[in-house]
């Protein structure tokens, strides 16, 4: 009985069991890591690793002019995405100004954004990671986009 008790447990091997059996096959097919020679070896220059980390923290700032109100959606989902856009509206026409307006009134009001007049027929976009700062205190009412007026 004691035999049988060990046996289960697994303490005493049984007679003729042969565990030595296993197929080398599968084992041939694993690769081997390569072992690095020194912990200080780098697998890319440092300098490609601070230029990508470099790219990774640009935040873009994307310049647009659009003429016609089919512009807009397009230049919308850059604001999505996170950039910053100026858009100068010089090359548009008034009722075409006014739609692209609203528009983005309504794209910047939904991300939390904000947005400022810093030209004649030019604004910034901005997503709502991104601060506007200027000197001038007056233009600055971003919040109240009722007192603006667009130029012809």
């Amino acid at each position: 009985m004691n035999e049988k008790l060990k046996r289960f447990m697994g303490i005493v091997e049984e007679e003729g069991a042969d565990y030595d059996d296993f197929d080398e096959k599968e084992f041939d097919d694993v690769e081997e890591k390569p072992v690095r020679s020194s912990l200080f070896q780098r697998r890319e220059p440092v300098e490609e690793v601070n230029r990508t980390a470099r790219e990774a923290n640009r935040k873009r700032i994307v310049l647009v002019e659009p003429e016609t109100f089919d512009e807009v959606p397009e230049i919308s989902d850059q604001l999505r995405n996170g950039y910053t856009v100026v858009v100068n509206f010089e090359r548009a026409s008034s009722e075409e100004i006014k739609k692209s307006f609203y528009f983005f009134s309504g794209v910047v009001y939904t991300l939390n954004g904000s947005i400022q007049k810093i030209a004649r027929n030019v604004f910034v976009l901005a997503p709502s990671n991104i601060d506007i700062v200027s000197d001038n205190e007056d233009s600055m009412s971003s919040k109240d986009i009722t007192k603006w007026e667009l130029d012809d």
